[in-house]
């Protein structure tokens, strides 16, 4: 599926692009993504760069998604 046809699907979704660009309709996280980003955001190969940017639990990852 080409980028102009995710962003129309997205659109018709009811997600509209936080930030376009020519190749990319970027979109804001949901809770529906919860899941998702606390796998991403827990696992520990993530933050051995930046350990300030690792989730503990789930709550804590649901609370960043609130902000």
């Amino acid at each position: 599926m080409t980028d102009e046809a995710l962003a129309a699907k997205a659109e018709t979704d009811g997600l509209t692009p936080t930030t376009r660009t020519p190749r990319l309709a970027l979109l804001r996280p949901t809770v529906n993504d919860l899941d998702e980003l606390f796998q991403m955001y827990s696992d520990p190969r993530l933050a051995e760069a930046d350990p300030l940017i690792a989730h503990p639990s789930i709550a804590y990852t649901e609370s960043a998604l609130e902000r």
